[in-house]
């Protein structure tokens, strides 16, 4: 038995390094593309309070979308982003607890460069779908990848790492060269694992072990909200989006 069990171990850790060399090489094809989308797109918003924090993404001007359990009926939430020094108030002009979603406006945000996430992809693509992902999980901007493993009971359960400050960001795929909104990445089921992420470092992306959430069973690490859902939202609170 005992060299049974060491040649499952070898072949467990094969499948990890071969599934890592995969993450990083995906990484280093679109890195361009996917660190300018993400520090333009992404933002890190925390309750007037400071009592939570969470991400949120632009979807127009003034516009961003996060979850409802990140402004938890809150009137006005705090933002700032990757690179940025200051932080801006915007006003929470909708919100849904039942669907978890939440619009947020700012005035002064109008005029920012920044990049608008396409929400308007009609479909939820197929399970083993590689995707792409960034949120402020543990107070700063990190990038990842992950497979989409189904869709069930109205989300999209995904091996995607979920960390503490990642709800309200945007898990997307790349269609010629473009990306597209998946979900609204919202939870995860807690159990500690290891996973590889991608933070920035004295100016560098590096990749960087580190814990995230993930349940017992079915590889599943975290849930989306689908961007069908999104939309439903907005037409209810009548946002053209």
């Amino acid at each position: 038995m005992e060299p049974l069990k060491a040649l499952a171990v070898t072949i467990l850790a094969v499948i990890g390094i071969a599934a890592f060399v995969s993450d990083l090489r995906a990484f280093e094809s679109v890195a361009p593309e996917i660190v300018d989308y993400y520090e333009t797109s992404v933002w890190q918003v925390w309750d007037m309070e400071r009592t939570g924090f969470g991400s949120a993404f632009a979807i127009g001007p003034g516009y961003y979308i996060t979850n409802a359990h990140v402004t938890k009926g809150g009137y006005s939430m705090q933002m700032t982003r990757e690179g940025d020094v200051s932080w801006v108030t915007t006003d929470v002009v909708g919100e849904n607890q039942e669907m978890d979603i939440a619009l947020m406006y700012c005035h002064e945000c109008v005029e920012m460069e920044q990049t608008y996430v396409d929400i308007t992809w009609p479909i939820t693509p197929p399970r083993g779908t590689m995707t792409w992902g960034g949120g402020y999980g543990g107070g700063q901007l990190s990038l990842h990848t992950g497979i989409l493993q189904s869709l069930r009971a109205g989300y999209i359960w995904t091996d995607t790492t979920m960390t503490n400050g990642d709800s309200g960001s945007p898990e997307t795929v790349w269609e010629n060269g473009l990306p597209i909104l998946v979900g609204i990445r919202a939870g995860g089921l807690q159990q500690w694992k290891q996973a590889t992420q991608w933070v920035k470092v004295d100016g560098q992306w590096v990749s960087s072990e580190t814990d995230h959430y993930t349940p017992v069973s079915n590889r599943h690490k975290g849930y989306l909200i689908p961007t069908f859902r999104l939309r439903q939202f907005l037409r209810e609170i009548g946002h053209p989006y």
